[in-house]
């Protein structure tokens, strides 16, 4: 019994650690992956579409969006193969305070609007310091133009 309890208390301290060390939105999308009922169902996605740039400064890496698509759509390449039916969209950009953060840590924003019937667009975009006001908001005006 005493054994049982030490290794509990074990167990809770190194999640617990983990917990402390990973930064917040990764949190959730490893919870989304182990919790019961979590990211059974895999959407069809659709990673890194670049959206380009206004200016002359392009980081390819930081201006791409991914797609989730409805989990009905099945298995479909892009938005005009969807049967003739019509579905709700959701643009998703991350916070981080301009800085912090990427598209990677939100999947799990992308899974479950993809599983309630929207295509889902979770975009990343350029970030302070190596990018200045207005580049990030510019970045956000050019995703959504290029999403529609």
């Amino acid at each position: 019994m005493k054994a049982a309890l030490i290794i509990i208390a074990l167990l809770l301290a190194v999640f617990g650690l983990w917990f402390w060390l990973v930064p917040g939105p990764t949190k959730l999308n490893q919870i989304d992956h182990i919790w019961p009922g979590g990211s059974s169902a895999r959407p069809v996605v659709v990673h890194n579409i670049g959206y380009g740039s206004i200016d002359d400064r392009v980081d390819k890496a930081r201006q791409a969006y991914d797609v989730y698509y409805p989990d009905d759509v099945g298995g479909a390449k892009d938005a005009s193969d969807c049967n003739g039916r019509t579905y709700p969209a959701l643009v998703f950009f991350h916070g981080g305070s301009w800085r912090d953060g990427d598209k990677a840590s939100y999947a799990f924003v992308g899974r479950e609007f993809a599983k309630r019937g929207f295509f889902t667009f979770v975009a990343d975009y350029r970030k302070v310091p190596d990018h200045l006001f207005p580049d990030f908001v510019a970045d956000a005006a050019r995703a959504i133009a290029d999403i529609h």
